[in-house]
C-alpha cells in the first residue's frame, strides 16, 4: 500500500490543478485593494489625469477620448478585498469617479470554466466577506435579460460606498434552433461600488446602472456619427475601440 502512495497522489494532483486554474490568481502583495482604494472618500474625487498618473502601474488606461472611463485587464496586480479580480472599469462624471465595476470572475477570461458548485461556493464566499464587512444586504428580485438567463444581485446600499454584487448563470436546457442541450454555465461575478453623494435617486441610478454615466456620447451625439454618401450608403463614424481583455 505505501509502493502505491505516490501514485495516488500524483493522480489526485493532476484531478485538481485543472480546477485551480479556473479561479483568478492570488492577489500578489503589491496590487491594488480596489475595495480597500474606494473606502477612502478622497479616491472618488480623483480626476482622471491624477487617478492614472497614480495607477497606471496597475495597468489602467482610458477607453475614449474624452477621458471619461478608464479599464485595466492586469488582474494579477488586483484585488477587491481578499479576491482576485479579472478586470476593473472606473467611469467618471463631471471630473470625479462614479462608478467602478470589478469583474471578479468571468467566463470570457477564465482559463477553464467554473463547474457550478465551484460558481456558487464563489458567489457564497464573497457575499459572506461583503455581510462582515458592510452588514446584512438587500437582495433584488432575479432578472432574466435573455431566456434561461438568471442575473441575481445583492446591494448593500447603506454601506459606505454603496456597493452591489452581481453574478448571472445560464440554466440547463435545449436550444430551439438545434436541439443540442445547453449545460449549465457560470457567466460572470461582479462587484459595482459607487460613492454617496447626497443625492439617493442619482446614486441608486449608478449603483444599478440605469444611470448614463457609462455612456460616452449622448443620444443627440450619437446620431450625428450617422453619416450618409451618395451611394445610399449609411455609415457609422467614431465607433471607439473596446479593449476586451483576453476574451
Amino acid at each position: 500500500m505505501k509502493k502505491r502512495l505516490p501514485t495516488l497522489t500524483a493522480a489526485l494532483l493532476f484531478l485538481v490543478i485543472p480546477l485551480v486554474n479556473a479561479k483568478p490568481p492570488t492577489p500578489a502583495d503589491h496590487s491594488l485593494d480596489l475595495l480597500a482604494y474606494f473606502r477612502n472618500n478622497a479616491s472618488w474625487s480623483k480626476a482622471p489625469d491624477a487617478f492614472l498618473i497614480e495607477n497606471r502601474q496597475y495597468g489602467f488606461q482610458f477607453l475614449d477620448a474624452d477621458r471619461n472611463s478608464a479599464f485595466s485587464p492586469e488582474k494579477a496586480r488586483m484585488s477587491f478585498g481578499k479576491f482576485s479580480v479579472y478586470e476593473a472599469r472606473i467611469y467618471w462624471k463631471d471630473g470625479a469617479i462614479r462608478r467602478v465595476e470589478v469583474s471578479i470572475y468571468n467566463k470570457g477570461d477564465a482559463d477553464v470554466r467554473m463547474s457550478k458548485d465551484m460558481f456558487e461556493t464563489d458567489v457564497r464566499r464573497i457575499g459572506d466577506f461583503l455581510v462582515a464587512e458592510f452588514g446584512v444586504a438587500e437582495h433584488e428580485a432575479d432578472a432574466k435579460p435573455r431566456p434561461k438567463k438568471v442575473v441575481r444581485r445583492l446591494n448593500w446600499k447603506r454601506a459606505t460606498p454603496l456597493i452591489q454584487l452581481e453574478w448571472a448563470f445560464v440554466e440547463p436546457h435545449v436550444d430551439k434552433a438545434s436541439g443540442a442541450r445547453i449545460p449549465y454555465s457560470p457567466e460572470y461575478i461582479r462587484a459595482v461600488l459607487v460613492p454617496k453623494t447626497g443625492n439617493a435617486a442619482a446614486d441608486n441610478a449608478n449603483l444599478t446602472g440605469r444611470s448614463t454615466i457609462a455612456r460616452t456620447k449622448t443620444t443627440h451625439q450619437l446620431k450625428e456619427n450617422i453619416v450618409r454618401n451618395s451611394k445610399g450608403d449609411v455609415i457609422i463614424e467614431n465607433i471607439p475601440m473596446v479593449d476586451q481583455g483576453q476574451k
